[in-house]
């Protein structure tokens, strides 16, 4: 059966890049500069459940940004992922941009159900024989909801409908959780895809729209993720300009 943990390694992207040099500058021009980029952006995000893996890159491109590198993933248990790795002259930024229900799934061995902050997928291998994602996945979130799942609450959900779960794994990263968790039962194998944005979304830099999920991240020194509440504050602000930009209304 398909398992999904190229879906969950892919938010690893790029931990280890070198930092970006920062001019010393000081004064007047530069304090209203460090301020304009610690405000917030309350601005809607818009419409981009329906945006294609080519808009994504130019829109980054638009908005100054180079494409460093371009990783997808459609096989990780019914979910695609489209990651980039983006850099300017100041800061290297990443864009997760998650599909829980591409158009290749097969209709009977694919469900898909999203929250306010996440979303949930579930795949069915090709052996089950009595295919019907749909109310499989209505059971599954009768017994564990959308919003608040976790990688345990999840498997004790699936088994507590008659799977044995053969794994289980959670990975975060920038503000996004995967929650991955594959089972199997006398008919076939399921596998179990929950993304959580939560945190992300507090910080105003991530977006849900359709079954389309989408996470941004902006840093200067990608190998400190845990920095100061100054520059936390202006990596939040960039990446939620950035996510403004790439997830604009057409």
């Amino acid at each position: 059966m398909r398992v999904t943990a190229a879906i969950g390694t892919a938010l690893l992207l790029g931990a280890l890049l070198a930092c970006k040099s920062s001019s010393s500058s000081s004064g007047p021009a530069a304090s209203a500069s460090a301020a304009s980029d610690e405000a917030v952006d309350d601005s809607p995000v818009g419409s981009f459940g329906k945006i294609t893996d080519a808009e994504v890159e130019a829109r980054a491109k638009a908005a100054g940004f180079k494409i460093l590198k371009t990783e997808s993933d459609t096989d990780g248990g019914g979910v695609s992922l489209l990651a980039l790795e983006l850099e300017d002259a100041k800061h290297y930024a990443y864009v997760n941009l998650y599909d829980l229900a591409p158009p290749r799934t097969n209709k009977g061995l694919h469900a898909a159900k999203m929250g306010s902050t996440g979303g949930i997928a579930i795949e069915l291998d090709d052996e089950y024989h009595k295919p019907d994602a749909d109310k499989l996945l209505s059971d599954l979130v009768a017994k564990q909801p959308v919003d608040g799942a976790t990688r345990a609450k999840l498997k004790a959900a699936l088994e507590s409908l008659g799977w044995d779960v053969e794994s289980a794994s959670s990975e975060t990263e920038d503000g996004l959780t995967v929650n991955s968790v594959t089972g199997t039962n006398d008919d076939g194998g399921i596998s179990v895809t929950h993304i959580d944005l939560s945190a992300a979304l507090k910080d105003k830099r991530a977006a849900i729209d359709g079954t389309k999920l989408m996470n941004v991240f902006v840093c200067k020194d990608c190998t400190k993720r845990k920095v100061n509440a100054f520059s936390e504050a202006w990596q939040r602000a960039k990446a939620g300009r950035l996510l403004r930009k790439i997830a604009k209304s057409d």
